[in-house]
């Protein structure tokens, strides 16, 4: 005899009494377990400073690559002196060519930080600018004045056109 499948047959369900609050962080490992080939590998990695050289570690997902790669990294970094940052920023002149600028470590961020501020200060500042009451009356002003020429160039083609018996 055929049983039908139902929805509720086709996945285990975990209790919700399960919980991971017993889980202390400080008694995790905080070195590579039983990944010397692993361990070897980002060592000859590392030490290898040619440009355009990467590190890639590949394997299954959920398997804790990225903490492992993290924790190596941490421990080789504490012998090293920190790098300088490179930011890239627009090149007017060459637009396609943004230009590379060396800054001393952690003064990058504070550089994004800034810009970002900037953009923004401008953009209020620009906004209050175009909405301010002498904004409008300069911008009225100008525009009152092209078009009282408009309207005296049209008079004077109208009567130049009106004498040559025309009619426009």
């Amino acid at each position: 005899m055929i049983n039908i499948l139902l929805p509720d047959y086709l996945r285990k369900s975990c209790l919700n009494e399960i919980a991971l609050t017993n889980i202390n962080i400080s008694s995790l490992p905080n070195e590579l377990i039983d990944q010397q080939r692993a361990e070897e590998a980002l060592k000859m990695g590392l030490k290898i400073k040619s440009e355009g050289f990467n590190v890639f570690a590949s394997g299954d997902e959920g398997t804790g690559k990225l903490s492992a790669v993290k924790m190596f990294l941490e421990k080789w970094v504490d012998k090293d002196p920190t790098p300088d940052d490179w930011c890239y920023v627009y090149n007017f002149k060459e637009p396609y060519q943004p230009t590379k600028l060396k800054l001393p470590a952690g003064v990058g961020n504070q550089l994004k930080n800034d810009m970002k501020n900037f953009v923004s200060d401008t953009m209020q500042a620009l906004v209050k600018t175009f909405e301010s009451e002498s904004y409008s009356l300069q911008r009225q002003s100008i525009k009152d004045k092209y078009d009282k020429q408009q309207s005296t160039l049209t008079l004077s083609i109208n009567e130049k056109a009106e004498n040559e018996s025309l009619l426009i």
